[in-house]
């Protein structure tokens, strides 16, 4: 297990990233990143992703009660996530810790899933459709990452990185790909596990990951849906062969 500085006092207990208090090392210590660039998460494992916002206000008063503003109570802060034998359950929650969605990624479906009524919903399973950062294969959005967007050695506190930038993109029409602001990706170089990610401002810092103790069970109804996507997935096979 990777040991990683905590900072006391963040919510959940997450790993929040300091200042660069030190210079990386020299890069020719340090080969270069190959593929895969990112690891996969392995079944019986969990992490969580904690979000922190620019938020001038709430920077100036150390009021924790006037922090959690009205914004606060609607958009994510923390998403779980538990990577099971059948596949990794997400759940989205607002700082404060309100539920506001969850959903399954199995194979390469992505899922929302609505205990309260029982319904299903299949999202695009574009990882670069950023507007949906939420619900993607292996660690989020993470799929761009490459050789052609590295940028160097960094570090996250005490942890060597690899760093990955992606340039902003803003499109009209849709065949031409999804717009998305700039993306920026540190990834610890001897595990490959994802420690910050930032699009545009909004900062995702990972924890640890971390054993679960119980495996996720997929809803009869999610269940359902996946044995109807793989149905017309080996139909759509059969009639390419012919």
């Amino acid at each position: 297990m990777i040991k990683r500085p905590l900072l006391l006092g963040l919510t959940f207990c997450l790993r929040f990233p300091c200042a660069f208090a030190e210079s990386p090392p020299a890069e020719s210590a340090i080969p270069l990143p190959v593929a895969p660039f990112v690891s996969e998460p392995v079944a019986g494992t969990k992490w969580r992703i904690a979000i922190k916002y620019p938020d001038k206000k709430a920077a100036e008063t150390t009021d924790s009660a006037k922090q959690e503003t009205g914004a606060d109570l609607q958009r994510p802060g923390v998403i779980e996530c538990h990577c099971g034998s059948s596949g990794t359950k997400i759940l989205v929650k607002t700082a404060p810790g309100t539920i506001l969605s969850d959903g399954f990624v199995v194979g390469n479906s992505l899922l929302r899933w609505n205990s309260a009524i029982g319904s299903v919903s299949i999202l695009p399973s574009d990882e670069g459709n950023f507007a949906s950062p939420v619900f993607v294969r292996s660690y989020q959005g993470t799929g761009w990452i490459s050789l052609g967007t590295y940028r160097g050695i960094d570090k996250i506190g005490k942890e060597v990185c690899y760093k990955f930038i992606k340039p902003a993109l803003t499109v009209s029409d849709p065949s031409e790909g999804f717009s998305h602001p700039e993306l920026t990706a540190w990834i610890e170089v001897g595990s490959k596990i994802p420690l910050q990610y930032r699009i545009g401002d909004a900062v995702y810092s990972f924890s640890a990951v971390e054993p679960a103790n119980t495996d996720i069970v997929l809803p009869p109804e999610v269940l359902k849906v996946i044995e109807k996507v793989n149905r017309e997935h080996k139909a759509l096979s059969l009639m390419r062969r012919r």
